[in-house]
């Protein structure tokens, strides 16, 4: 009873930092300093190395909670169809066995963490975004070194939106985990 108890605890801790660090973010976002047009790039850069590392990181952790399920039809879920299939694959399951229940639980843990990391990256490279637009609303110009803009732009807009599907999709993972390990 007192390792249940010291977990619930752990866990609304976990919870309300995650939740301050959102404010922060989201404040951050609407507070953009004024820093020069080659910093926001820079950190822009650095963002999007992040975003693509915690992406591939909540892959991976799909990829293991599926393992850890023993559901084997779902491939690397890099298609659509593939990740229904998991999803739809979880969804037929009515009873497990307490490894498997507890298995689902572990694997939750880790995928809501994968999602909080990637959400935390997306954050800061939206902070990045609104340094640049505020360092264009300035006017200061962008810089020769950087590629074109409009290409730039089109590649951050491709990862954001992949990013935003790929959590959709790990939460309705997470929930479908939840429910089997009760």
């Amino acid at each position: 009873m007192k390792q249940k108890f010291q977990f619930k605890t752990f866990s609304i801790i976990m919870q309300s930092s995650i939740v301050c660090a959102t404010c922060a973010l989201a404040n951050c976002a609407s507070n953009t300093q004024a820093v020069p047009i080659s910093t926001a790039w820079k950190n822009i850069d650095l963002s999007e190395t992040s975003l693509r590392k915690a992406t591939k990181q909540l892959q991976n952790s799909l990829l293991a909670a599926a393992k850890d399920m023993n559901i084997t039809n779902c491939g690397d879920l890099g298609s659509s169809a593939l990740r229904q299939s998991f999803l739809t694959s979880l969804q037929s399951m009515q009873s497990l066995n307490p490894s498997l229940a507890s298995a689902a639980l572990i694997s939750k843990t880790y995928l809501l963490g994968s999602i909080q990391d990637l959400r935390r990256d997306a954050g800061a490279l939206q902070v990045g975004m609104n340094q640049l637009v505020a360092a264009f609303g300035r006017g200061e110009q962008n810089p020769a070194e950087r590629e074109d803009l409009t290409k730039s732009m089109s590649r951050i807009k491709v990862q954001a939106e992949g990013a935003v599907g790929l959590i959709n999709y790990a939460e309705q993972i997470a929930d479908q985990l939840q429910r089997l390990g009760g």
